[in-house]
């Protein structure tokens, strides 16, 4: 190998061997000022642990300080809750005051407003009674009046029937005259008589005739005079015998009075009589008699038919307004019991009231280990709360909801206490406690379900019931 590079190489080589000791040096000297710095943090490390401890229990003292000033404001805390749940007790106590006012007020409110209604409904029923009464009084005027229009028409046909009467009676008197008259002619044996008494026997059938036209068209009562009138005729012509008939100036002017009609009708009848008991009756006298008696029936059998009608119609009247009095008598005696009954239940629940209000022990506090609070919906929707202890019975919530005064007037047995959740009827017979219906839980939702209803109280869902709820 040329010189050249041997030197090359020697070179190198003290090159490395010196880089080599370089490093050795750095690295000893490194050595040293960590070893002088370890020494430097050790003296310094002794000289501030006494720092170090003092530093440590101001920090303690610190701490303490504010773990008391946390317990001072906890207490104060403490001390703000309590007089705001004190606050809140007494704005309770308001609202319930308030409420149980309310309640009050509504109650008398709806009082007045039944009181109201009831006479309204009272008023109405006299308006409907009042109303009722005038009909039957229009009826019974309606039916009187038709009983007087056909009590007319019966007295016209009656005056028709008794014109009919009076011409029956007076062409019977114009036969008599007839038979009279021609006996007469018959006992003188002479044509003259005969002659002279055809005249007198036309002379009283003309005045017949005139007396049965006036008693047709007069009616009423004007046919009684010149039916009298005619009989009169009759009976004068019988008595006069065959020297002529005049007719009465009282029927011709249709003026006959009631003395005068009575007379006359008493001459006919007995006339009649007469004719009755003379077996030599010709048969015109026969056919006449028998006409009269007629007459006489059919006048009679037609007023005993208008009579025994307006009994019956009279009758029927009396027994229906008879049985509208009883029935409305019966009315108000049912009325009147029924008013009684309630009335009697309302004061026994009323005092039942009253009772069991003085014999509700007291209501545990707040603070009170294990009470359960209930809170009730009643029916009219407002809501009660109380506390119970565990071990007092579920009678005693009822006796509790049974002395409110917002609670319906209900018998104990017409009502049940169920349970919101789990649904559940509570049977407070069975020795059953609120700790039993409460569990675990130190509040119980219930609600009052009606026993007339079945299973929702009076309405859909729970709206008519009374609902508990904590």
């Amino acid at each position: 190998m040329p010189k050249s590079q041997w030197g090359f190489v020697v070179r190198l080589l003290l090159a490395w061997l010196a880089y080599k000791l370089y490093l050795r040096l750095r690295a000893a000297a490194k050595r040293r000022d960590d070893a002088r710095v370890q020494r430097r943090l050790a003296a310094a490390a002794a000289a501030g642990s006494a720092e170090a401890a003092a530093t440590l229990a101001a920090r303690q003292q610190e701490l303490a300080a504010a773990a008391a000033a946390q317990g001072e404001a906890a207490r104060l805390q403490a001390a703000a809750a309590a007089r705001e749940a004190e606050a809140a007790r007494a704005a309770r106590a308001e609202t319930s005051a308030a409420n149980s006012a309310a309640r009050t007020v509504a109650g008398a409110s709806k009082q007045v407003t039944t009181s109201s209604a009831a006479a309204a409904l009272a008023a109405a029923s006299a308006a409907d009674a009042a109303a009722a009464g005038a009909a039957k009084a229009a009826a019974r005027g309606a039916a009187d009046d038709g009983a007087a229009a056909r009590e007319a028409q019966q007295r016209a046909w009656l005056a028709r029937l008794q014109a009919q009467q009076d011409q029956a009676a007076a062409a019977k008197a114009a036969a008599e005259v007839a038979a009279r008259a021609a006996a007469a002619a018959k006992a003188a044996g002479g044509e003259v008589a005969a002659a002279a008494a055809a005249p007198m026997a036309a002379e009283p059938t003309t005045a017949a005739a005139a007396a049965a036209r006036a008693a047709a068209g007069g009616g009423g009562s004007a046919a009684a005079g010149p039916s009298s009138g005619s009989a009169a005729a009759g009976a004068g012509a019988v008595g006069g015998g065959g020297g002529g008939v005049r007719p009465s100036s009282s029927a011709s002017n249709h003026m006959t009075s009631l003395e005068e009609a009575r007379e006359a009708e008493e001459r006919q009848r007995v006339w009649l009589q007469q004719l009755s008991e003379n077996p030599s009756l010709t048969p015109l006298q026969r056919e006449a008699r028998e006409a009269e008696r007629a007459l006489k029936a059919e006048q009679d059998a037609a007023y005993e038919a208008a009579l025994a009608e307006d009994r019956r119609r009279a009758e029927e009247r009396a027994a229906a307004r008879a049985a509208e009095e009883a029935a409305a008598a019966a009315a108000a005696a049912v009325e009147a019991a029924a008013a009684e009954a309630a009335a009697e239940e309302r004061r026994k629940l009323q005092e039942l009231r009253e009772r069991l209000r003085a014999e509700l022990p007291a209501e545990p506090g707040a603070e009170s280990e294990g009470a359960v609070l209930v809170r009730v919906r009643l029916p009219d929707g407002c809501s009660h709360t109380r506390r119970f202890a565990p071990a007092a019975p579920v009678q005693q919530v009822r006796d509790w909801l049974q002395s409110l005064d917002s609670f319906p007037l209900w018998q104990p047995a017409a009502w049940s206490l169920v349970c919101s959740y789990p649904r559940q009827v509570l049977q407070h017979a069975g020795g059953l406690r609120v700790s039993d219906v409460a569990a675990e839980s130190r509040q119980v939702a219930l609600f009052v379900q009606h026993n007339s209803s079945s299973g929702s109280g009076s309405g859909s869902g729970d709206s008519g019931t009374a609902v508990a709820e904590s």
